[in-house]
């Protein structure tokens, strides 16, 4: 029966149905040319289809029906680029702490199952950051190696004790404001971009993780896993588990107490 969107949505999803199919042409036609070339050609070609809805709606169903990865990596990779990276930060809510960090996996970690009452914990899951080797031989081919370690962006409106560290997780100076920060924060977001595991990042997504931590005042912690196909299921799927248990451990560090996750 399709899929029921709310009346809100159509107008945006009229303008990314013109993009795609407006790129589409452009992409094939100017795939190894400078991304200014693309990016005219797709602005030529927008001009047409928004005059032509029938040969818009027939474009996108024929190039998505192709299954072609490269252009889908392409099209969604398009906010990837500096100018709307930086967008977020210029247009978005002002925030004092955006950073990149690393989380360490080369080991893995032992995680209670259950909160910690105050009562010794018995019972604990290892959780590790790469597959297994079985998995990695069924899902990823033989020669693959996983990575050992992620990047995640760590957003909140203000500076919260515990990030201010001189070890500061992803290592580099201390942050300035450490005599005002506040009080940890009890909640935590731990977020994980959309891109259908194929595309895009955390940088593309700060726009409105920016207005997010504004509005909730608590830190988020956004993971950038690993893509496909470079990186096959389940790698993304594994080190998303692994940086939110790590979030868990470290929440003191991410300024957050994490009573609520």
């Amino acid at each position: 029966h399709g899929f029921a969107y709310p009346s809100r949505l159509k107008h945006f999803l009229r303008v990314l149905l013109l993009a795609a199919a407006s790129y589409s042409k452009s992409y094939h036609r100017h795939q190894h040319d400078h991304v200014i070339t693309q990016l005219a050609s797709t602005y030529f070609h927008t001009l047409r289809f928004l005059m032509k809805p029938e040969k818009r709606s027939a474009r996108v169903v024929a190039q998505y029906s192709a299954g072609d990865m490269g252009f889908v990596k392409s099209f969604w990779n398009l906010t990837e680029l500096s100018v709307a990276t930086k967008f977020g930060a210029v247009v978005g809510a002002n925030v004092e702490v955006c950073r990149v960090l690393t989380i360490d996996g080369a080991e893995p970690l032992h995680v209670p199952l259950t909160r910690n009452t105050g009562e010794e914990q018995d019972s604990f899951v290892t959780v590790r950051i790469a597959p297994d080797e079985d998995e990695i031989a069924a899902f990823c081919g033989e020669g693959y190696v996983a990575r050992t370690e992620i990047e995640a962006r760590l957003v909140s409106c203000r500076a919260f004790q515990g990030q201010e560290g001189a070890d500061a997780i992803g290592g580099g100076k201390p942050l300035l404001w450490s005599k005002t920060a506040a009080a940890p924060s009890r909640m935590l977001i731990v977020h994980f971009h959309g891109g259908g595991f194929i595309a895009q990042s955390s940088a593309s997504h700060e726009l409105y993780l920016r207005d997010w931590a504004r509005a909730l005042d608590c830190p988020i912690l956004s993971v950038d896993y690993d893509l496909a196909p470079d990186h096959p299921f389940p790698v993304a799927v594994q080190q998303s588990f692994f940086a939110f248990c790590w979030a868990l451990k470290n929440a003191a560090r991410l300024g957050s107490t994490a009573e609520s996750v």
